[in-house]
C-alpha cells in the first residue's frame, strides 16, 4: 500500500515538473522568436514616483497637443468643404440675402429628406431616434432598400 501511494506521489510530482519544464521551454522559444524577428523588447525599469509623474505629465502634454492639431485639421477640412458648398450657391447682397439663403437651405433639406439618407459604403452609421425602432429585421430591410447593409445592432 505504501509503495503504491509513493509511486502515485512521484507520478503527480513528475507531471508537475514536466508541465513546468514545458512552460519554460515555450517561454524560451517565444523569447528567441522575438529576437529573431527583430522586435525590440522594452526592458522594464524602476522609477521613483516623481520621475513617473514627470513622464506622465510629458505624455499627457504630447497627447493634448496631438489632439489639438487633429481637431485643427478637422475644422480646416470642414471649413474647406463648407466653402466649396457655399461657392456653388450664388450670393445676393442686402437683407434679402439672409432670407433667400434660409429658404434655399430649407429646400435643400426637404430634397434630402424626400430622397432619404445617402450612405457611403464601408461606414458605420449610428441612428438616434426619439421613437422606439420597430425591430432589427425591419430596420435592416428598410435600410437595405436604400443601400447595402451588412449588420444592424439595436441598443
Amino acid at each position: 500500500m505504501e509503495t503504491e501511494s509513493g509511486n502515485q506521489e512521484k507520478d503527480t510530482g513528475d507531471l508537475k515538473d514536466s508541465s513546468l519544464l514545458k512552460t519554460k521551454r515555450k517561454h524560451k522559444k517565444k523569447h528567441k522568436e522575438r529576437h529573431k524577428m527583430g522586435e525590440e523588447v522594452i526592458p522594464l525599469r524602476v522609477l521613483s514616483k516623481s520621475e513617473w509623474m514627470d513622464l506622465k505629465k510629458e505624455y499627457l502634454a504630447l497627447q493634448k497637443a496631438s489632439m489639438a492639431s487633429l481637431k485643427k485639421t478637422i475644422s480646416q477640412i470642414k471649413s474647406e468643404s463648407e466653402m466649396e458648398t457655399d461657392s456653388g450657391v450664388p450670393q445676393n447682397t442686402g437683407m434679402k440675402n439672409e432670407k433667400t439663403a434660409n429658404r434655399e437651405e430649407c429646400r435643400t433639406q426637404e430634397k434630402v429628406n424626400a430622397t432619404g439618407p445617402q450612405f457611403v459604403s464601408g461606414v458605420i452609421v449610428k441612428i438616434i431616434s426619439t421613437e422606439p425602432l420597430p425591430g432589427r429585421k425591419q430596420v435592416r430591410d428598410t435600410l437595405a432598400a436604400i443601400s447595402e447593409v451588412l449588420y444592424v445592432d439595436l441598443l
